[in-house]
């Protein structure tokens, strides 16, 4: 079977909350098997290297862990920067979801629907333990 879905959890493992991405990856990757249609990978940051495979699939979804929202709050949102863009994206180490699919387009001429869910942190002290309301809020993203 063909995969047509791509997650990428991303964040540091050491850093608390920030590890919300990556820890709804483990989840899925439970429940899921990363079989199948379903890829599943787990990142520290988003680089170019990843266009690749974002150019192989239908649907990206994107978790991350963002301080701007309250802990345990998830934003889901549809991502904007796979329409063509008017010039080439800045090559950096470490890119957003709409970078990396602004480079997907460019590098491979395609470009997957993508959606991403923002998980609110609240603490991001060295630690490898998500607090409470962020561990429940990982549940809710899996369950969707």
């Amino acid at each position: 079977m063909d995969t047509r879905v791509l997650v990428i959890g991303y964040g540091s493992t050491l850093r608390g909350d920030d590890a919300a991405g990556p820890r709804v990856a483990e989840l899925l990757r439970d429940r899921l098997d990363d079989r199948g249609a379903v890829k599943i990978r787990t990142e520290a940051s988003l680089t170019p290297e990843l266009a690749s495979d974002v150019a192989a699939v239908e649907h990206v979804i994107f978790v991350d862990c963002a301080a701007d929202l309250a802990p345990g709050r998830v934003v889901e949102s549809v991502v904007a920067g796979h329409d063509p863009v008017d010039s080439t994206p800045a090559m950096v180490h470490f890119l957003d979801p709409p970078a990396l699919l602004r480079w997907t387009r460019e590098l491979y001429g395609t470009c997957p629907d993508a959606l991403q869910f923002a998980i609110g942190g609240g603490s991001f002290e060295i630690s490898d333990t998500l607090t409470p309301p962020v561990a429940t809020a990982c549940l809710q993203v899996v369950e969707r």
